[in-house]
């Protein structure tokens, strides 16, 4: 059995969670795996167990009934499920990548109740919850609060621009004469990434619709108080007024007040940011692995190699 893994190297969070699952599978099960599309790129994840690179047309003609894709609902559009013979496991991890779910995948698994949710009621599909994992050897807590910048940051892929000016506006005129310290971060690899987190208080996040959010756990991760918009996969891990204040999309006020809390509390906003932490170790490779081990066994009948 091959495995084939769509776009595995495709510079998105939930590309990089489907790598891993082709990752155990060649890591557990001795599979051969390939990845379709792109190949590997630095820019922001990095890929320690690399394979092979195929052209989507090679994998057309290639593909049999025996072997394995995995693959993203983002391309949904493609219509696999239908079109090929092979078996085919889609991890779902979010409901706005595409415009309709492609249904007729032999497996699915969900990475947050809330992506659970939405596809049961929309589509009729119930299975199994594995959560995306952190890098926690990447991010973790280092510099002592008080040492840290009282700056909220933002993620640039994240970033909502008019929704941010919109959210200063409205801030400043609920508390004039209070600064609203804001960074926006670029698009950096993880090591770079978390070092950002480590040296901020704060990470402002204005993702409005997530099947889970993995930048505001890495945030978390890190040590930082967060705020933003409630976007749904993230209550998998956020709670409100414990390790995060959340407001609902659209709540300018809600979120406002939030932003002032964490800037005019810090003993408070240091306490959740450690609760976060806390909150972020639930979340390793090592139960990824486990998780995903347990599932293509049942799935496919394999024994896990020794």
């Amino acid at each position: 059995m091959k495995v084939f893994v769509f776009e595995a190297y495709y510079p998105a969070g939930g590309t990089y969670m489907a790598y891993h699952v082709g990752r155990i599978l060649k890591q557990y099960f001795d599979c051969e795996v390939l990845s379709i599309g792109s190949p590997p790129s630095d820019s922001l994840f990095s890929y320690v167990e690399p394979y092979p690179t195929i052209e989507e047309g090679q994998f057309l003609r290639e593909v049999t009934p025996d072997d394995l894709l995995i693959c993203n609902p983002s391309f949904s559009a493609r219509l696999f499920g239908l079109n090929l013979p092979c078996r085919k496991l889609s991890y779902i991890q979010g409901v706005r990548t595409y415009a309709i779910l492609d249904v007729f995948y032999d497996h699915y698994v969900f990475v947050s109740e809330w992506v659970r949710r939405f596809v049961t009621s929309n589509y009729g599909i119930d299975a199994k919850i594995i959560p995306a994992f952190v890098h926690l050897e990447k991010f973790y807590i280092q510099n002592n609060w008080a040492q840290r910048k009282t700056v909220f940051v933002l993620s640039e892929r994240k970033h909502e621009s008019l929704v941010f000016v919109r959210l200063r506006e409205v801030f400043f005129k609920m508390y004039p004469g209070v600064d609203l310290p804001c960074e926006v971060i670029p698009v950096l690899p993880q090591a770079e990434l978390a070092d950002q987190f480590r040296q901020n208080r704060y990470y402002l996040s204005l993702d409005t619709m997530e099947g889970f959010g993995l930048p505001m756990l890495e945030a978390m991760a890190c040590g930082c108080a967060v705020a933003g918009w409630d976007s749904g996969g993230c209550n998998q891990y956020a709670r409100h007024g414990e390790n995060a204040m959340l407001a609902r999309y659209g709540d300018f006020e809600g979120l406002a007040q939030h932003l002032y809390f964490l800037l005019t509390h810090p003993a408070e906003a240091e306490l959740m940011g450690q609760a976060g932490a806390l909150k972020a170790q639930q979340f390793s490779i090592d139960h990824f692995d486990s998780a995903w081990t347990r599932e293509l066994s049942a799935f496919l009948g394999m024994a896990k190699r020794v």
